[in-house]
């Protein structure tokens, strides 16, 4: 069983996706904003701004199953 932190991964996952957003003319035809609406950016926004805050992260957890 092991646990990591992943926020070094997420800011630098977000920076490289913000940079890659900002080269398109608008979003794409099939993404998150399909799911989740008009809210999406206010959203990502606020998922976003936790992380850079240090006030959420993913957590990668490794666990093995208990045979029986």
């Amino acid at each position: 069983v092991a646990a990591r932190n992943r926020h070094a991964f997420a800011l630098e996952f977000f920076q490289a996706a913000r940079a890659r957003q900002a080269q398109l003319p608008g979003p794409p035809p099939l993404g998150l904003h399909v799911l989740m609406g008009e809210s999406t950016g206010n959203k990502l926004g606020n998922m976003v701004g936790g992380i850079v805050a240090g006030h959420i992260a993913p957590v990668e957890l490794i666990v093995k199953k208990k045979m029986e």
